[in-house]
């Protein structure tokens, strides 16, 4: 059986979301923020929209700001970076008065690349978890050289270099017994005598 748990020294979150899309508790309360906020400014933009009768600031924008701002509430409180970072995006890419907008742009690129550097950093500490693991195996098994049959890693050590003696002075041997002759002087190109 695998056992899919965060490796030695990788940081850990429990939940059932993978690791690198889980929000820690200041950006979840940002988003938290953030989303009040954005409640509040399409509100405002609508309701002013409406009664000074601004072409596309209606109930539509107030309807699709409010769907915006409920999508990063419960990302949230799902603590999703992914879909928090998403629904920043799709507020910013919105109408927002003042250049608010940038403040929710800069919030997904925190989410999402934060997101990215998570992952990355646990997928290294499972690799080395994994090479980790992988060693100490190979070292139980004594790599496969017949450890544990009445015979020492000294032994074994001193047998592989004697194979490995035994292969190189073939090979010596082998050249050495060659009958091939290098190649004559080539007639396509003569240097100028100087």
């Amino acid at each position: 059986m695998t056992d899919h748990s965060p490796p030695a020294g990788a940081p850990t979150d429990a939940g059932p979301l993978p690791l690198a899309s889980r929000m820690n508790e200041l950006e979840r309360q940002a988003g938290f923020v953030a989303a009040g906020l954005a409640v509040v400014m399409f509100a405002v933009v609508a309701v002013l929209g409406h009664a000074y009768d601004i072409k596309g600031y209606g109930l539509p924008y107030l309807g699709y700001g409010l769907l915006c701002a409920g999508t990063l509430a419960a990302a949230a409180s799902w603590r999703n970076r992914y879909v928090g970072g998403f629904a920043c995006v799709f507020i910013a890419g919105l109408r927002v008065p003042y250049g608010i907008n940038l403040a929710y742009f800069a919030l997904s690129g925190w989410y999402i690349l934060r997101a990215t550097q998570v992952a990355r950093q646990t997928a290294v500490a499972r690799a080395n978890a994994r090479r980790t693991a992988r060693d100490a195996r190979k070292a139980a098994r004594g790599r496969g050289r017949g450890l544990g049959r009445g015979r020492s890693a000294e032994d074994d050590r001193a047998a592989g270099a004697t194979t490995r003696g035994r292969r190189r002075a073939g090979r010596e041997e082998s050249a050495a017994a060659s009958t091939h002759a290098p190649p004559g002087r080539s007639k396509r190109y003569t240097p100028p005598k100087s």
